[in-house]
């Protein structure tokens, strides 16, 4: 598995999504795909989800940006932490809305570095915009001995 990093991505996949289980069902979050810098979350827009405009509340699309940076940034198995972050909300998300989150990283050279999150509704329509700068740990999300 060492060195395929699909296969690790796939096991540090599997292995967030253990121990994320709690928030993940809570917000009805689903990862769909993890590689080596790309991750992809979806969520589906509840009744108890919405604001008294009855858009969803940003602090759950921002939520849904942040988990799937955090997947892109750990797929490599080592841990990472979200050092800075910042959302543009370009659209309102409505009761309904299938909202999918794309992170995508564009520096996987160093112990810090950023990446992207393009959050768009079931028909393509841009939601948000999210970029966020992370700091990797060496500590492995999967120890070396499994």
């Amino acid at each position: 598995m060492a060195n395929d990093p699909i296969a690790v991505a796939r096991a540090v996949q599997a292995r967030l999504s253990e121990l994320d289980g709690p928030v993940m069902a809570l917000l009805g979050l689903e990862v769909e795909s993890v590689t080596p810098d790309k991750a992809v979350v979806t969520m589906t827009v509840r009744p108890d989800m919405v604001n008294s405009h009855n858009y969803c509340h940003g602090g759950l699309i921002f939520t849904l940006a942040d988990h799937a940076f955090a997947y892109a940034c750990c797929a490599q198995n080592r841990t990472g932490l979200t050092l800075a972050s910042h959302i543009l909300f370009l659209q309102a998300a409505s009761l309904g809305d299938h909202l999918t989150a794309v992170a995508q990283l564009l520096d996987l050279n160093h112990d810090t570095g950023w990446g992207t999150v393009e959050i768009t509704n079931q028909n393509h329509i841009p939601i948000a915009r999210y970029r966020g700068t992370w700091y990797r740990l060496p500590t492995p999300i999967i120890p070396p001995d499994q």
